[in-house]
């Protein structure tokens, strides 16, 4: 049984989207509808809120767990024991994917032979957080009971690339890339070119390349001991 904290990621992506988007959408009417500078100010003073309510924001959308995981499957219950929060058989599974949405985090995306999806999101501990490696705990006990699973049967549990890793995650940086360039190019035939933008779109480029090779590395590793 490996402790662990899981996060919701995608939840709180979304909940931090539409807050976002409503307060965006607030200051909008209130700067061209009412035309309200106080309005504009209270909205203002909406979006900087939740830095004083970050602990509990926070707590809202990470658990402290157990995770269980056998070559029957992967059960993910809370720190306590009462709640049971992931199931997942790994007779019910059709493929999974390895991804590090930072080097803090690690998920694994799961597809069902029924078509849904599910992710589990955990946070790394000790030294395994300080980069995106595959020599993780969670990734190296879930990958062994998998193997384990799929000794003597034929329709086996599949690793597959996360999307950095994969084609598609290749022809979108390329298409990034693409674009970036002829901004660039556009734009400083016209002067209109400020420096921080020079710093800002290469830093980007840098930071998705660094991605796409880490998570391939991970993959390759992965795949290479996958029975």
């Amino acid at each position: 049984m490996i402790e662990r904290v899981l996060i919701y990621r995608k939840k709180a992506f979304w909940h931090s989207m539409i807050y976002a988007f409503a307060l965006g959408l607030a200051l909008i009417a209130a700067t061209e509808v009412l035309k309200s500078t106080n309005v504009a100010r209270f909205v203002l003073f909406l979006a900087i809120t939740p830095v004083f309510f970050y602990k509990r924001i926070y707590d809202k959308y990470v658990k402290a767990v157990k995770v269980t995981i056998s070559p029957e499957g992967i059960s993910v219950v809370t720190s306590s024991l009462s709640e049971k929060l992931v199931g997942v058989p790994f007779a019910d599974l059709a493929h999974y994917k390895v991804l590090f949405p930072t080097a803090k985090l690690m998920a694994v995306e799961f597809g069902l032979k029924s078509g849904k999806n599910m992710e589990l999101s955990l946070l790394r501990e000790g030294n395994d957080k300080k980069y995106i490696t595959y020599d993780d705990i969670t990734v190296n006990a879930l990958q062994t009971a998998i193997n384990m699973h799929n000794k003597g049967i034929n329709e086996k549990v599949k690793l597959l690339p996360s999307f950095y890793a994969s084609r598609k995650g290749l022809y979108a940086i390329l298409f990034l890339i693409i674009v970036c360039t002829i901004g660039i190019t556009i734009f400083i035939s016209y002067k209109k070119f400020s420096p921080l933008t020079m710093l800002t779109v290469p830093g980007l480029i840098f930071t998705v390349l660094t991605k796409r090779y880490a998570e391939m590395e991970v993959y390759k590793k992965l795949k290479k001991n996958e029975v």
